[in-house]
């Protein structure tokens, strides 16, 4: 499982192997469930904690509120 919290901008975003687009994963049904060269990952600005699990192929998109909110 690897987890992160990010700042983001609205747009979208993928998750990437080796800092290179070769191999990246995206999410064709906006389930989770996370497919090879699937659709970008529609986000709002905010800040997030983004947890990307690499054997279940899923990921975790959680608002995450900023000190002294």
């Amino acid at each position: 499982m690897f987890r992160a919290v990010a700042t983001l901008y609205d747009g979208e975003f993928k998750i990437r192997q080796d800092n290179a687009w070769a191999v990246n994963y995206g999410d064709d049904g906006a389930d989770g469930t996370l497919e090879q060269n699937g659709a970008n990952i529609a986000i709002s600005a905010g800040h997030y904690i983004i947890d990307f699990d690499a054997f279940n192929f899923t990921l975790t998109v959680t608002p995450a509120k900023q000190c002294g909110e």
